[in-house]
Protein backbone atom coordinates (compact mmCIF):
# COMPACT_ATOMS: atom_id res chain seq x y z
CA UNK A 1 0.00 0.00 0.00
CA UNK A 2 3.32 2.33 0.08
CA UNK A 3 4.18 2.74 -3.19
CA UNK A 4 0.33 2.58 -4.22
CA UNK A 5 -2.30 3.48 -1.66
CA UNK A 6 -5.50 2.65 -4.15
CA UNK A 7 -4.18 -0.93 -4.86
CA UNK A 8 -7.30 -2.85 -4.79
CA UNK A 9 -5.89 -6.42 -4.15
CA UNK A 10 -3.90 -4.76 -1.57
CA UNK A 11 -6.75 -3.19 -0.03
CA UNK A 12 -8.97 -6.37 0.26
CA UNK A 13 -6.14 -8.65 0.94
CA UNK A 14 -5.42 -6.20 4.27
CA UNK A 15 -8.66 -5.94 5.07
CA UNK A 16 -9.04 -10.08 5.05
CA UNK A 17 -6.11 -10.25 7.32
CA UNK A 18 -7.80 -7.58 9.75
CA UNK A 19 -11.56 -8.84 9.88
CA UNK A 20 -10.28 -12.02 11.35
CA UNK A 21 -8.29 -10.76 14.46
CA UNK A 22 -10.85 -8.66 15.38
CA UNK A 23 -10.16 -5.23 13.57
CA UNK A 24 -13.02 -5.28 11.83
CA UNK A 25 -13.64 -1.35 11.11
CA UNK A 26 -10.02 -0.89 9.81
CA UNK A 27 -11.22 -4.11 7.29
CA UNK A 28 -14.62 -1.94 6.81
CA UNK A 29 -12.68 1.01 6.20
CA UNK A 30 -10.49 -0.48 3.69
CA UNK A 31 -13.58 -2.26 1.62
CA UNK A 32 -15.35 1.04 1.87
CA UNK A 33 -11.77 2.14 -0.02
CA UNK A 34 -11.57 -0.51 -2.32
CA UNK A 35 -15.58 0.09 -3.76
CA UNK A 36 -14.39 4.08 -4.21
CA UNK A 37 -11.54 3.43 -5.91
CA UNK A 38 -12.93 -0.36 -7.83
CA UNK A 39 -16.74 0.11 -7.78
CA UNK A 40 -16.77 -2.95 -10.18
CA UNK A 41 -15.09 -5.10 -7.40
CA UNK A 42 -18.49 -6.77 -6.01
CA UNK A 43 -16.38 -8.72 -3.16
CA UNK A 44 -15.72 -4.94 -1.44
CA UNK A 45 -19.63 -4.72 -1.40
CA UNK A 46 -19.98 -8.31 -0.31
CA UNK A 47 -17.73 -7.69 3.14
CA UNK A 48 -19.21 -4.93 3.81
CA UNK A 49 -22.93 -6.56 4.27
CA UNK A 50 -21.70 -9.07 5.99
CA UNK A 51 -19.72 -6.75 8.22
CA UNK A 52 -23.15 -4.31 9.08
CA UNK A 53 -24.63 -8.18 9.23
CA UNK A 54 -22.56 -8.67 12.01
CA UNK A 55 -22.90 -5.59 13.84
CA UNK A 56 -26.62 -5.37 13.25
CA UNK A 57 -26.79 -2.47 10.89
CA UNK A 58 -29.43 -4.23 8.48
CA UNK A 59 -29.99 -1.09 6.75
CA UNK A 60 -26.19 -0.92 5.65
CA UNK A 61 -26.38 -4.38 5.26
CA UNK A 62 -29.35 -3.75 2.57
CA UNK A 63 -27.79 -0.75 1.12
CA UNK A 64 -24.65 -2.86 0.00
CA UNK A 65 -26.86 -5.38 -1.48
CA UNK A 66 -28.30 -2.95 -3.39
CA UNK A 67 -25.20 -2.45 -4.41
CA UNK A 68 -23.98 -5.87 -5.80
CA UNK A 69 -27.41 -6.23 -7.13
CA UNK A 70 -26.94 -2.41 -9.49
CA UNK A 71 -23.71 -3.64 -10.73
CA UNK A 72 -24.83 -7.00 -12.33
CA UNK A 73 -24.12 -9.21 -8.70
CA UNK A 74 -25.76 -11.70 -6.94
CA UNK A 75 -26.24 -11.38 -3.37
CA UNK A 76 -25.08 -14.69 -1.28
CA UNK A 77 -27.26 -16.59 0.37
CA UNK A 78 -25.65 -16.47 3.59
CA UNK A 79 -26.04 -12.55 3.18
CA UNK A 80 -29.63 -13.49 2.43
CA UNK A 81 -30.23 -15.52 4.99
CA UNK A 82 -28.87 -13.42 7.67
CA UNK A 83 -31.59 -10.80 6.45
CA UNK A 84 -34.28 -12.81 6.72
CA UNK A 85 -33.58 -14.44 10.11
CA UNK A 86 -34.02 -10.50 10.89
CA UNK A 87 -37.30 -10.56 8.88
CA UNK A 88 -36.20 -8.78 6.13
CA UNK A 89 -35.03 -9.34 2.28
CA UNK A 90 -34.54 -7.33 -0.38
CA UNK A 91 -36.79 -6.60 -2.94
CA UNK A 92 -36.44 -8.82 -6.17
CA UNK A 93 -33.92 -7.70 -8.78
CA UNK A 94 -36.54 -6.83 -11.40
CA UNK A 95 -37.72 -4.59 -8.66
CA UNK A 96 -41.29 -6.36 -8.91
Amino acid sequence: LSSDPDYVNSLLNLAAIYYPRGRRDEAAALWRRAARVAPENLGAYVNLAIYHLSRGEYDQAREQCDQIRRRGGSVPQGVLDGLARQGLSLPHPSGS
